[in-house]
């Protein structure tokens, strides 16, 4: 999977191979089948009957008392990332996910509220558990502009609202070295998710759209349109950003709010 290689030949025989009950049975350390779902993934085998069978010998009491947060991460990603919804994986993973929250890291937490966000998985004790790790521990300094964009979007998009955790995020990306590693993706899905999250911050915005400026293209279609109309939506007239942004779309036709 790390070296990218796509034979479909040979990623099905691995499959076939991995859902045979003595090889599935001599997987005994939840790192080795963390480590085998997050493979197939990557290697988009969308094979559901081994990611099933993966997910049915992680839920062994044995083995999932010993995940890490690592492993707990990798397996839930490997789901979202294909789509496959497992409840009864996901409620194990899940209560598991609030039993050792401790120890989880930045990247740990924006993983996990993208994975559940990615599947549509509501619980709402998982994230504000995660929400009250973040706001009591030193998490933010550790934190990607990705890992921010991928938190405030899966909140958003589970309609879950926590105005003190955008808060404290938002004041995280506007520190120097994480606006430096800004880039469309990021900015389309923070202003994005500050409206459906109704939390109107516009020194942030105008801080963003000064950012954005100074970056390159080519800029995505959907995600110019999710940025006017975030910026249209809470009123905040930009259109030198507007103008830039615009000419970076390689189409012709006119974007939503590009007139505004």
């Amino acid at each position: 999977a790390k070296l990218g290689v796509l034979h479909a030949g040979f990623i099905d025989g691995l499959a076939t191979s991995c859902m045979n009950s003595s090889v599935l049975k001599s997987f005994r350390h939840p790192s080795v089948l963390a480590k085998a779902a997050w493979g197939f993934a990557i290697l988009r085998s969308g094979n559901k009957p081994l990611m099933f069978a993966l997910a049915g010998r992680i839920m062994v009491p044995s083995i999932m008392c010993k995940c890490s947060s690592q492993d707990l991460t990798m397996v839930l990603w490997a789901f979202a990332i294909q789509g496959m919804l497992y409840p009864q994986l996901m409620d194990i993973l899940v209560n598991y996910a609030i039993d050792i929250m401790p120890i989880f890291t930045a990247q740990h937490v924006a993983t996990t509220t993208w994975s559940l966000a990615a599947l549509r998985f509501y619980r709402t004790d998982v994230m504000d558990c995660m929400a009250q790790h973040m706001l009591s521990q030193d998490l933010l300094s550790g934190m990607t502009v990705m890992d921010v964009a991928n938190i405030l979007w899966g909140y958003a998009s589970l309609g879950i609202k926590n105005l003190p955790l955008v808060k404290k995020l938002g004041a995280q990306v506007l520190q120097p070295n994480m606006l430096q590693g800004l880039d469309f993706e990021s900015f389309g899905d923070i202003v994005w998710s500050l409206v459906m999250l109704g939390a109107k911050e516009p020194y942030l915005m105008n801080q963003l759209a000064d950012h954005s400026l100074t970056l390159q293209g080519p800029l995505g279609l959907q995600v110019a349109s999710n940025i006017f109309w975030a910026y249209k939506t809470f009123g905040i007239l930009r259109k030198d950003m507007i103008k830039q942004l615009s000419s970076l779309v390689p189409l012709e036709q006119e974007l939503p709010g590009a007139s505004a």
